[in-house]
């Protein structure tokens, strides 16, 4: 069922508490794993069930391409991402970078922020969180299918919320914004966080991106991209293109030290449905930067009117988003960039070329 209307005004005044950890008492170029643990623990399901339930309101109309919802849905991003202390990363200096729409001669936004690192040389490379933050409107506005879904009292919902898709995805990366905000800077690498748009229509937002990228993509050493991960297996996520890069290994020792997560990364366990070409780090992955991508698989409210914050299961986006951050940061902080394996995922799944090694 839909959650009850809240009022526009809601959106732009309602921002993620501001915690974080105190300021170190001797700075230290590069945050202590129990300072890193402690970041990731600001990552709760409080708190993203609070932003999930704010970017999920009917009052956003389901955040279609374009639309004033994913507008109002963007400068959310940005608002909280500003109170962190973030820093903006977008066109000129600032939070959002604006694409063409062909279709209906507009554009629409991607949010990028970006957290410096500390190391004077690997500060000038990024370690990319990627997530698409919009959805498919209402009925009949979007684009693959948005099904209308008939409540118990016979009312029809119409409004297309995408809790899980991508809603938990967003919210995560959000989180993640936070967590490394509390780092104060001290990771060795650049962290950047890109809320893209666009995904439903074919992947357009990450497309522009890719193609007009507003830091070096020479020097993006990696792109963990979140799409779809808050439901199904309660103790695992998939992670796809473990087999395409050494992040494979270094998210089997990350997810080794933190037996606390209960989760498992597993394999790509649907290489027939080529999801590996169905996310926005495919963008990143035709330009042969390294990639993961986080997906807990489809469900049955999947493109529905149906996929609420209610079926959401926050412990699980908690745990997936904690991962993610500290392979994130795992990477950051690793002077090695890593290196993409020669035959590459796309040679396997969409039979392409291999993409050279990096």
């Amino acid at each position: 069922m839909s959650h009850p209307r809240v009022a526009c005004v809601l959106l732009l005044l309602t921002l993620a508490c501001g915690d974080g950890l105190a300021p170190p008492t001797q700075e230290d170029p590069v945050a202590s794993a129990t300072e890193i643990r402690a970041a990731g623990s600001l990552i709760t399901p409080a708190k993203v069930l609070s932003w999930l339930s704010v970017i999920t309101d009917d009052s956003l109309g389901g955040r279609n391409t374009p639309s004033l919802g994913l507008e109002r849905t963007a400068q959310y991003l940005a608002d909280n991402y500003r109170a962190w202390g973030m820093l903006p990363a977008g066109e000129s200096n600032g939070w959002f970078q604006r694409y063409p729409l062909q279709a209906t001669q507009t554009n629409a936004p991607n949010v990028i922020a970006m957290a410096r690192g500390s190391d004077p040389v690997l500060r000038d490379e990024y370690v990319i969180f990627s997530s698409h933050m919009d959805h498919l409107g209402t009925v009949g506005d979007g684009i693959g299918g948005c099904s209308p879904f008939t409540r118990p009292d016979g009312t029809i919902d119409r409004i297309c919320n995408g809790a899980d898709d991508n809603g938990s995805g967003t919210v995560a990366v959000l989180a993640i914004a936070q967590a490394v905000a509390a780092l104060n800077g001290r990771t060795r690498r650049s962290i950047v966080v890109l809320n893209v748009s666009g995904e439903e229509k074919g992947l357009l937002g990450s497309a522009y991106y890719a193609d007009h990228p507003t830091v070096p993509l020479a020097n993006v050493v990696a792109d963990i991209n979140l799409d779809m991960i808050s439901r199904n297996s309660a103790d695992s996520i998939v992670v796809i293109g473990k087999d395409s890069s050494d992040m494979g290994a270094t998210l089997t020792r990350v997810q080794a030290a933190h037996p606390e997560l209960h989760l498992i990364a597993a394999d790509d366990i649907w290489p027939a449905q080529h999801f590996y070409n169905r996310s926005d780090h495919y963008n990143f992955a035709r330009k042969g930067v390294p990639i993961l991508f986080f997906f807990a698989g489809t469900n049955p409210q999947y493109h529905r009117a149906d996929d609420e914050v209610s079926l959401v299961n926050a412990g699980k986006l908690v745990s997936v988003a904690q991962l993610a951050f500290y392979l994130g940061v795992e990477i950051a902080n690793t002077v090695a960039r890593p290196r993409s394996i020669h035959l590459h995922r796309l040679a396997i799944v969409a039979g392409q070329s291999p993409l050279p090694a990096r």
